[in-house]
């Protein structure tokens, strides 16, 4: 395999494969009715040996081309295949308008994964450039792309091999004119295509090689060994000229925080935004110094469901500074319309935070970007470096790219740390101890085994501060050595000053989030008990509230008649709150005046926001308020129950009492009924005294015994003499 090319073309050498060979999951050429391999060569002759006049070219562009871009151009008049891996922001994509440039009778196809990437090329080349989607796919298009209109064409790689584009592809003047099919953000193959199903058809782009015998060109910011192999195997390269000026963008800090907070509070990515720690502005001149101190931010996190939480948590904060409006959110099935404009905001510096998926921002250049977050450890190495990288796209710029690691992924030491003084280990912690993660929570273990072992080795290097980000990052990437490489200033121009590197090398500190957002800890468990009622409460009190401010107040506010009331509040902001009343009433309980700013979006939010929480605040200690008295009341109820029941018992006890003494009464009298009274003691020496003595009255012989009576009654001596007396 050749790294580079001689900078004579008469000396290099003609390389083209005999065959081409079919590949797994790929049609082979008589299957797909392509031309015979055999013709390759003939077909590529055209190309060989182009001559190439560099200075006439260099005046045709508007940039001095750099040394890489140079052998990228050589390498395909030379009818050879090419794998180009520069960073983002050296310049690949001019590649392309030197084509055009150094190849003037030829023809180019550009495979592009994404529409609105396809669209901002297609803008940045000029009239010569088109692109082909389902939105403005149609036979007059594909028409004049046959007959040469355009010079390069912009689509995906399943419009590419599909059958509408197959005939243009098949055409004679067409196939006789084509000079080369480059594939752009080459990386996309693996994570898309043979790491998962999301875009698999990315894996037939072989029958494009069968179909256009020209020299292939696979182009990436971030592509390492294992990704090379894939994009070598299902592109087809052979014997690819390797242009690899390494990965590195050095005015790029690069930071590993610890995740500290609830996740579900998102405050981590509060302390990576010091703007917004700030006081509220008072003014209008403090408002808009405020503003321009903020970073245009990217906030990435992969879960659609929590990406809702993040964009309401985040742009209550802005609010707080009267920015809430400069927060937008991003996913994939928004419209590429939508994302073009989101990019224009960001250029006018309108929107200063973009929360979204991974859909925003490859191959974009969005130049104003300078701090770029990701949420938590999801995907790969290089496609994490590949969202990073989208800060910091203007070399001469200083940017920052953070990575908020999973609690589960601190090691032990570090966690020690962090419990003992707040901060990350100072020093290198030593080889061979304790580096196990902390304890963590069962629900952490499919996060901790999913996660990419190289970004997981990043993140717990940084932990122990155990060696430099950048450099670890380089080697995993498989950057060729430094002494390899371009200068910097040789692959970007002129770079910011004083760059500092990462936050290993820098010993930065672990950001912290001040005391008032913290609040009182609210219970992040459950919601509260009878949240339901609480609902049913709410929902009608708010709708009453809508119509009633409408008419006391926001109708006499200068604001767009035809919106209405909506522009104050839409009844779906109303669902929202209803929905997230659980989380909202927490926050409220913890001092989070924000919170209600996380769930609504009416364009007014400055003003109404505010007043909604108040009166949600109203409607809660209302449903409190009787929520108390009628636990009150029950609790009253209740302990006039139980006070009963104890009366109750005690009358019942009185009168039980009262019918033994009175049965006990009865017996000693003699009175007592044969079926209730208890069986009676009878004396035999009563009985025998009064047999002895008829003429007297008689005692009562029943009750006691003549063993004890006498001795209790003490009518007899000790010596056992018995006489009873009356």
């Amino acid at each position: 395999m050749n790294s580079n090319i001689e900078s004579n073309p008469s000396q290099r050498q003609q390389q083209q494969p005999a065959s081409i060979p079919a590949i797994s999951g790929a049609r082979t050429a008589s299957q797909a009715n392509l031309p015979d391999a055999r013709q390759t060569a003939s077909k590529q002759a055209r190309l060989l040996h182009q001559p190439l006049s560099w200075p006439d070219i260099v005046k045709q562009l508007p940039y001095t081309p750099k040394q890489y871009q140079i052998k990228a151009i050589e390498a395909t008049a030379a009818g050879k295949d090419c794998l180009i891996i520069a960073p983002t922001g050296s310049g690949k994509g001019y590649i392309l308008n030197m084509l055009l440039k150094a190849l003037p009778l030829l023809r180019f196809i550009v495979l592009e994964p994404l529409v609105l990437l396809q669209e901002e090329l297609k803008d940045r080349i000029g009239d010569e450039a088109i692109y082909v989607h389902s939105g403005n796919r149609s036979p007059e298009l594909l028409k004049d792309i046959q007959r040469g209109k355009y010079r390069m064409v912009f689509l995906s790689p399943e419009m590419a091999i599909g059958n509408a584009f197959r005939e243009v592809l098949m055409d004679k003047a067409f196939e006789a004119s084509l000079g080369a099919v480059i594939f752009d953000e080459a990386q996309v193959l693996k994570d898309w295509a043979v790491d998962s199903q999301f875009r698999k058809g990315f894996k037939e782009i072989s029958v494009l090689r069968h179909m256009a015998q020209v020299p292939g060109m696979a182009m990436s910011g971030t592509l390492p060994p294992s990704y090379r192999e894939e994009v070598r195997k299902h592109f087809e390269l052979q014997d690819e000229v390797l242009i690899d000026i390494g990965t590195d963008r050095p005015n790029i800090e690069l930071v590993v925080q610890p995740i500290r907070h609830s996740m579900s509070s998102y405050l981590d990515v509060l302390a990576c935004i010091p703007e917004l720690h700030e006081d509220p502005p008072t003014t209008d001149e403090e408002h808009a110094a405020l503003k321009a101190k903020c970073k245009p931010t990217i906030v990435y996190i992969d879960n659609k469901t929590q990406q809702l939480d993040l964009f309401h948590a985040v742009r209550s904060w802005y609010s707080r500074i009267d920015l809430a409006d400069s927060v937008l959110l991003v996913s994939a099935d928004m419209s590429d319309s939508h994302r073009s404009q989101i990019k224009l905001l960001v250029e006018k510096g309108e929107a200063l935070c973009i929360v979204s998926t991974s859909a925003l921002g490859m191959g974009s250049d969005m130049r104003k970007i300078t701090r770029v977050v990701q949420w938590r450890l999801t995907g790969s190495l290089p496609a994490t470096m590949q969202k990073l990288g989208r800060a910091g796209r203007d070399p001469s710029t200083k940017a920052e790219a953070i990575i908020l690691a999973d609690k589960w992924s601190i090691p032990r030491a570090a966690q020690d740390a962090l419990d003992r003084d707040g901060q990350l280990p100072t020093e290198p912690v030593p080889e061979g101890e304790d580096e196990g993660s902390h304890n963590v929570r069962s629900e952490t273990t499919k996060a901790r085994e999913s996660a990419d072992s190289d970004l997981l080795r990043v993140v717990q290097t940084a932990f122990l501060r155990r060696g430099c980000i950048r450099t670890l990052v380089n080697e995993l990437l498989g950057q060729p050595p430094a002494d390899q490489l371009p200068s910097p200033e040789a692959i970007f121009g002129t770079l910011a000053k004083d760059l500092p590197c990462c936050s290993v090398c820098s010993k930065r500190d672990v950001m912290q989030v001040p005391e008032e957002f913290l609040g009182r800890k609210a219970d992040d468990s459950r919601a509260r008990e009878g949240i339901t009622k609480l609902q049913e409460m709410v929902e009608p009190e708010l709708r009453q509230w809508r119509i009633n401010k409408w008419k006391e107040e926001w109708s006499q506010l200068d604001a767009p008649s035809w919106l209405g009331v909506s522009y104050f509040m839409r009844v779906e902001d109303i669902s929202e709150v209803v929905k997230h009343l659980g989380k909202i009433d927490r926050g409220l309980a913890a001092g989070e005046d924000g919170v209600v700013g996380r769930f609504v979006s009416m364009q007014a939010n400055v003003l109404v926001v505010p007043q909604l929480t108040t009166k949600l605040r109203e409607i809660i200690a209302e449903f409190d308020a009787q929520k108390e008295k009628a636990r009150q009341e029950k609790q009253a109820a209740a302990d006039l129950a139980r006070q009963e029941r104890a009366n109750e018992k005690l009358r019942k006890h009185a009168a039980k009492k009262d019918a033994a003494a009175q049965s006990k009464r009865d017996a000693n009298a003699g009175e007592g009924s044969s079926q209730s009274a208890r069986p009676r003691y009878s004396c035999g020496a009563c009985k025998k005294w009064n047999l002895e003595n008829p003429e007297k009255e008689p005692l009562n012989a029943t009750g006691h015994t003549g063993k004890c009576w006498p001795q209790q009654r003490r009518i007899v001596p000790r010596d056992g003499t018995h006489k009873p007396t009356l």
